[in-house]
C-alpha cells in the first residue's frame, strides 16, 4: 500500500511569491525560443480545460488506468513548462493510478487543481516568458 502524504504541511508549500513555474528551466528546454515557449504556454492554457476534466472524470470515476493515463498527459505539459509543484501532484496522481489505490486521489487531485490555476494565471498573464 502506498502511504499517504500529507501536502498541507509547512514542508510540502511553496513560499509566498514563488512563481508557479520556473521559466529559466521551460526556456531551457526550448533552447531558449521565447516565441515556442509563450506558443506552448497558450496551447497549454487551450488544452487545461479538457486534459482536467478527464483527470476529474478518472478520479471521480475510480478508474486506475484512466487516472494513470489522464496524470500522465498531464505532468509531461507541466514538465515542459517548468511548472514543478504540478507536476510533482501530477506524478503522484500517476503513481496511484498505476498501483491501483485511489483512496487519497481526490486529495491530490483538490491540490492539483490549486497549482494549475496557478499555472494558469502566471501564462494568461502579459510578459510572464520575461520572468
Amino acid at each position: 500500500m502506498v502511504p499517504a502524504v500529507v501536502y498541507d504541511h509547512p514542508l510540502m508549500q511553496e513560499p509566498a511569491g514563488t512563481p508557479p513555474l520556473d521559466v529559466a528551466a521551460a526556456m531551457r528546454v526550448v533552447g531558449g525560443d521565447k516565441a515556442l515557449l509563450v506558443e506552448l504556454g497558450q496551447i497549454f492554457l487551450e488544452e487545461l480545460p479538457v486534459r482536467l476534466g478527464e483527470l476529474q472524470a478518472a478520479v471521480e470515476s475510480r478508474d486506475p488506468e484512466r487516472t494513470r493515463l489522464a496524470a500522465h498527459n498531464l505532468k509531461g505539459a507541466l514538465a515542459t513548462l517548468g511548472a514543478t509543484p504540478a507536476r510533482d501532484l501530477a506524478y503522484d496522481l500517476e503513481q496511484l493510478g498505476h498501483t491501483g489505490g485511489l483512496a487519497t486521489a481526490s486529495g491530490i487531485l483538490a491540490r492539483l487543481e490549486e497549482k494549475l490555476a496557478r499555472v494558469s494565471d502566471f501564462l494568461a498573464a502579459p510578459g510572464w516568458v520575461d520572468g
